[in-house]
This record gives C-alpha cells, sequence and structure tokens, in this order.
C-alpha cells in the first residue's frame, strides 16, 4: 500500500504546543492590500521575529526571521515550522545567518528540521534562506512540504512560491570540506483539493564508511565544489522568473547536443591562469515547475549568480523588494 500524504496545516491556528521547537505562523490580508501576522508562536530552540513591509509600500507582505538560539542546531534538535498563508496574503521567510548544523555527540541522535507551509488561492511565498552549513561529524534530515490551493479544480488564483534550498560544505577555514556524517534535504509540494504529490526533490549526502575500502570519501567526490543549490520557481506570480530562468539557460552554448548552463565574472582563477567558470548550473521544467539546480567552487560566486537571477527576473523584487536578498548580499 503506498503511504499515505501528510497532513496539511489547518486553516484555523491551534492552541500552541509546549513542545521544544515547534512554531507556526499565520498571515491574512485585510482591506485594501494590508498583510497582518494574527497568529505567530515558537518555543525555543525555534525563535521567530517578523517585521512589516516599509509604510510607503503600497503592496505589502510580512517578512519573518527564522532563527535558532546560538546560530545553530546541536544534536538531536528537532525544529518543526508550520505555516498557513489565507488568500492573496505575501510571505518573506527568511535567517539571519547560515544554519550550522553541529556534529552528532550520540549515535542515532539525527537533527531534524521540518517545514509546512499551506498557501491558499492567490498567496505568494518567498523562501530564501542562507545556507546550512553542517559541521563535520553531522547527521541531519529536512524535510519542507508546500501543499497549493490553487490546484483545486476550478480555481485560479495569482499566487506562487520562490524557494531557495542550499547547503555549504562547512567550516572551510577550519579544514572541515564535507566532513558531514549524513545531510538530507527533500522538498515535497502537493495539491490540497486532490492530495496529489506534485513535485519531490532531493539532496542526499553521506560519508559514512563503507564496506569497500576503494570507495572515494565525500569530499574526493565533489571536485572541489563548495555549494548546491536548488531554486523552486512556481505559479503565475512569478511567471516572468520563470521565464527569464529558461531563456537564460535556452542561451547557453550547446556541446555533443547537451546544453552545459555556466556563470562567468570574466575574472581569471586557478594556477593554470585560465578563465575558470566558477557556477555550473541547470533548468528544468517539471509539471509547472521550473527548477533551477546551481553548484560552484566559490561560494560568493553562486550568491552573485542566484541574485542575477532573483534581480534580472523582476517578480522577487516588484513583490518583495530589495532587502528580500539579504542572504544574497
Amino acid at each position: 500500500m503506498p503511504k499515505p500524504p501528510p497532513i496539511p496545516p489547518p486553516l484555523t491556528p491551534s492552541k500552541p504546543t509546549p513542545l521544544p521547537g515547534h512554531g507556526s505562523i499565520y498571515t491574512r490580508l485585510l482591506p485594501p492590500s494590508q498583510t497582518t501576522l494574527p497568529h505567530l508562536h515558537f518555543t525555543y530552540p525555534l525563535k521567530l521575529i517578523s517585521t512589516p513591509s516599509p509604510p510607503s509600500t503600497t503592496n505589502t507582505y510580512q517578512t519573518v526571521f527564522q532563527l535558532t538560539y546560538g546560530g545553530g542546531l546541536v544534536s538531536n534538535d528537532q525544529v518543526h515550522l508550520r505555516i498557513v498563508l489565507e488568500p492573496s496574503s505575501k510571505l518573506c521567510l527568511l535567517t539571519q545567518g547560515s544554519t550550522k548544523i553541529f556534529k552528532q555527540k550520540v549515535d542515532g541522535d539525527i537533527t531534524r528540521q521540518a517545514l509546512d507551509v499551506r498557501l491558499c488561492q492567490g498567496a505568494r511565498l518567498l523562501l530564501l534562506p542562507d545556507p546550512l552549513q553542517p559541521f563535520e561529524g553531522s547527521v541531519f534530515s529536512q524535510v519542507q512540504r508546500f501543499w497549493l490551493e490553487d490546484e483545486e479544480e476550478g480555481k485560479r488564483g495569482g499566487g506562487g512560491m520562490v524557494v531557495l534550498d542550499w547547503v555549504t560544505e562547512g567550516r572551510a577555514a577550519r579544514g572541515e570540506r564535507w566532513g558531514l556524517e549524513r545531510f538530507e534535504s527533500r522538498n515535497e509540494v502537493y495539491s490540497i483539493g486532490s492530495t496529489r504529490l506534485l513535485l519531490r526533490d532531493a539532496l542526499v549526502l553521506n560519508s559514512l564508511p563503507s564496506t569497500n575500502s576503494q570507495e572515494e570519501s565525500l569530499c574526493s567526490r565533489m571536485d572541489g565544489l563548495v555549494v548546491f543549490a536548488t531554486l523552486i520557481i512556481r505559479g503565475p506570480a512569478f511567471e516572468r522568473l520563470a521565464t527569464f530562468a529558461k531563456n537564460k539557460f535556452s542561451e547557453e552554448p550547446r556541446i555533443g547536443g547537451r546544453s552545459f548552463g555556466t556563470y562567468d565574472d570574466g575574472k581569471v582563477r586557478g594556477d593554470s591562469g585560465r578563465n575558470r567558470r566558477d557556477v555550473l548550473w541547470t533548468v528544468s521544467e517539471v509539471r509547472g515547475f521550473v527548477l533551477v539546480k546551481v553548484s560552484g567552487w566559490v561560494l560568493e560566486e553562486v550568491r552573485g549568480f542566484l541574485r542575477e537571477i532573483l534581480i534580472d527576473g523582476g517578480d522577487v523584487i516588484g513583490e518583495f523588494g530589495e532587502d528580500c536578498l539579504l542572504c544574497l548580499r
């Protein structure tokens, strides 16, 4: 029997749970165009800080920063955040720095982070956190689920979502390069009406010991890459951004009938003295989703590339202003 899909967050806020690491956010649009936060709750080690859009902004939104005390998650921390965006409301969810994943202290302990988001008709979500930073010896699992009401039969809305999910190699200054034990991040998108799975995207990195002594370490298999990122774009609100990403990729040079997207700022790098293309990227379209996959040898080059996509695409800045790109500065 197939496993039943999880249940989306309810439309009515439930009584706040005292469980550690749990939180909930509800956004609501009040006339004429004021997005508010009627419900915001969190418990240690999770912390949420809200900031409204500037008073001069006519198309208002709410910004919430997701934090953890100490700047990271220690061994066996369990964080679960539920979000409901009521019809036509807008939420920008950010962080104030990389989420550090500390070393596993007890065998069997897994640090977990879960996010469940319900987007009602016309709602718009922008999720742009700083990258996850798993330390040496860490074990981490993340699941982010998104429930789209606009997918219900007969409904038409102008909502959408832009989600960035990315991870870096660790503390390079201390010689940590992909020294994690295990890292898993999954993004799933469902239709509320049919509970149909629309998209599942996952990244799994594993450096657990193998019985095969000839198997390369995780770090050696990375070929020097320091970051992996996935940008998920969906909905009419961000149609211009999706089209821009697809067109940009289609204009890339093709080798042997295949397209290899790259980003080059023209700088000369490497011992050979030749131009090194510090960002590798690709674009795919699946069931109305546009996925931009990015990796690179220099974190700042990947930041610059993602910033270029989001700024030149136009929709994100128009909906949420320039401050939404804090993680890419």
